[in-house]
């Protein structure tokens, strides 16, 4: 089913798709978000192709999911487990230690305490290789949503553009070459109109391969030069979805 969405309600110009509310594969081909038509035969694949998540499958919470990118080769489970776990708890203080005080009270030698997040490292079907990225599963959205402010606060990097206007990019994990790590919410169940990497969507991406997907943390959209809130508000756009 073809599904039209007008930008006629959008009055401000965001640096993230998901800002937006949907996914679209023209939109993020773009730099600053406004083209209308695909310039590479992966967004035209994108366009014509249609995605349904399995999160239902496996029973897990894609809103309790955080999408964990550029992740070094040699990254181990439990490096990665630790660093977030981190974050989970960092500044939490003494509410944390009320809160287990008040919910681990079992004496049991059966009874173990459940670690989380858990981690999920991609490795390639064939070769048996990490792909470089991960999922990490929380218990719950508030954990998944406290550990991506709590990321983005003290990774955000403020650089000046040529034409003045700042751009914010957000890097780095406390693991072992970790410096161009990056977090961002699981899209894959939660985005409409979605499309993976592997159907011509997903956001970021290398220059070399030649197929940037911009919106994203790694490559968010640029502010256009004649930017006004006419040209946004008259952009149409469509994107195929089940």
């Amino acid at each position: 089913m073809t599904k039209t969405v007008c930008l006629k309600n959008s009055h401000e110009w965001h640096p993230y798709v998901h800002q937006y509310g949907y996914y679209d594969p023209v939109t993020v081909g773009s730099i600053d978000g406004t083209d209308t038509t695909p310039h590479d035969r992966a967004i035209q694949r994108a366009l014509t192709s249609s995605y349904k998540s399995k999160d239902h499958v496996f029973n897990r919470n894609a809103k309790a999911t955080i999408f964990v990118g550029r992740l070094p080769y040699h990254a181990s489970k439990i490096c990665l487990q630790k660093a977030l776990h981190e974050l989970l708890n960092k500044n939490l203080g003494n509410d944390l230690n009320k809160k287990s005080r008040k919910y681990c009270r079992s004496r049991s030698p059966f009874s173990c305490y459940e670690i989380w997040p858990k981690i999920h490292i991609v490795h390639n079907i064939v070769t048996g290789y990490p792909c470089g990225y991960a999922f990490a599963y929380f218990s719950s959205e508030s954990d998944a949503e406290r550990v991506l402010r709590v990321w983005r606060n003290q990774t955000t990097v403020s650089t000046k553009l040529h034409c003045g206007l700042k751009d914010e990019r957000h890097c780095g994990l406390d693991i072992p070459d970790g410096d161009k790590v990056i977090l961002e919410p699981y899209f894959g169940g939660t985005l409409p109109g979605w499309r993976p990497r592997r159907l011509g969507g997903g956001l970021g991406g290398r220059k070399e391969a030649g197929q940037l997907r911009f919106g994203g943390i790694a490559r968010p959209f640029r502010r256009p030069f004649c930017a006004s809130n006419a040209s946004l508000m008259e952009k149409k756009t469509k994107f195929h979805r089940d």
